[in-house]
């Protein structure tokens, strides 16, 4: 198998930390211990700086919505983020994604 062809590996840590913040009270979203249990490879805090920067960046994805629905808006910040972040699962960008719907709707 040629090396373009072999998928990127799925930083698990950071997927299940984005899927897990957004379980999480808007109180303890500020706090980098709460993703302590999924802290494997980082600190909380650095983990916690992570999901805050890709959702910085979920948010920042430069939509025109005004003849779009909000799904569509969806989908068009999705196809940019999944190229962008091969490292996140499936569900950390549906995660993603459903940030993304509930703070536009």
């Amino acid at each position: 198998m040629s090396p373009s062809l072999i998928p990127d590996p799925i930083d698990t840590e950071l997927s299940e930390a984005v899927v897990a913040y957004f379980r999480l009270s808007i109180r303890d979203q500020r706090r980098p211990d709460a993703l302590s249990p999924h802290a494997v490879r980082r600190s909380p805090e650095a983990l916690l700086d992570e999901v805050c920067t890709l959702i910085g960046e979920v948010m920042g994805v430069p939509v025109d919505g005004s003849n779009m629905t909000i799904g569509q808006e969806c989908q068009v910040v999705h196809d940019v983020m999944a190229p962008r972040h091969p490292e996140l699962s499936s569900q950390a960008l549906a995660a993603l994604m459903n940030y993304y719907w509930r703070s536009n709707r």
